[in-house]
């Protein structure tokens, strides 16, 4: 400190967690002026264990430091080669979370299959108490007249299906605008149970797809359809029979 009357804290001894380590030091004046300070510290970790997914380099991490679980999973202890690692698990989808650090720091969510020793990025939507894992939609399960997209939630991008028309183009930035509702597939993390599930991204809500609506204006479209066959057919058997009538008339003439 420049003035022996300013007051430092955040100072004295830290402990080192693997990995990056963050403090801040703060310089508060005689006059409530404060300067703050962040000092960056990254501890190596011991023989690391490294994989790789999507073709970028990983570490999982052993030990986690005041993590919050995610919903409707349990804390549990996994043996990744013959190191124990922390995962959380989820007994309804049978699904296995692992931490994964790439080279910045960052830590995020990863699946972790422990037949095939495979990982996949952990996407999941969570709101109103209702926690979905996304999951690959089956084409047999594509509503007709959808393709796919990509939105973004909570900053990270997520593909899904959007009903789309000619002539409008939809994507997930600010620039074009499309429409607000996304189809998504997955499974309730709660019960276990796969499905459709759409997204207001304005609103930002969730819920299942209800195909008693669809199927309800399909039937009306298709009886709309099925009157104006009715009518187009009529009409065309009305002219062909007033011209049947306007020839007999001509030909008893002749």
């Amino acid at each position: 400190k420049e003035d022996n009357t300013a007051n430092v804290s955040g100072t004295g001894d830290k402990e080192l967690t693997e990995g990056v380590n963050k403090f801040e030091i703060k310089v508060e004046a005689e006059n409530g002026n404060v300067k703050t300070y962040i000092i960056s510290i990254t501890r190596k970790e011991l023989d690391p264990i490294t994989v790789t997914v999507g073709g970028k380099s990983y570490t999982i991490v052993r030990k986690v430091e005041n993590e919050e679980v995610p919903t409707n999973y349990e804390k549990t202890t996994i043996k990744i080669g013959d190191e124990d690692v922390i995962a959380y698990r989820n007994d309804k989808t049978n699904n296995t979370l692992v931490l994964l650090k790439d080279n910045d720091g960052n830590i995020s969510y990863y699946n972790y299959d422990e037949k095939t020793g495979k990982y996949s990025i952990y996407n999941n939507i969570e709101i109103n108490g209702t926690s979905l894992k996304l999951i690959s939609m089956p084409k047999s399960s594509i509503p007709l007249g959808y393709s796919k997209v990509s939105f973004k939630y909570n900053d990270e991008k997520i593909d899904g299906y959007q009903y789309t028309n000619k002539g409008v183009t939809y994507a997930a930035d600010d620039k074009v605008k499309g429409s607000s509702f996304y189809l998504v597939y997955a499974v309730n993390e709660e019960t276990g149970k796969k499905g459709l599930y759409v997204y207001d991204s304005e609103e930002n809500t969730i819920q299942r797809y209800n195909e008693d609506i669809i199927l309800y204006y399909q039937n009306k479209l298709d009886k709309k359809s099925m009157y104006l066959y009715i009518a187009i057919a009529s009409s065309i058997l009305l002219l062909i029979g007033f011209g049947i009538v306007l020839f007999t008339k001509k030909k008893k003439r002749r």
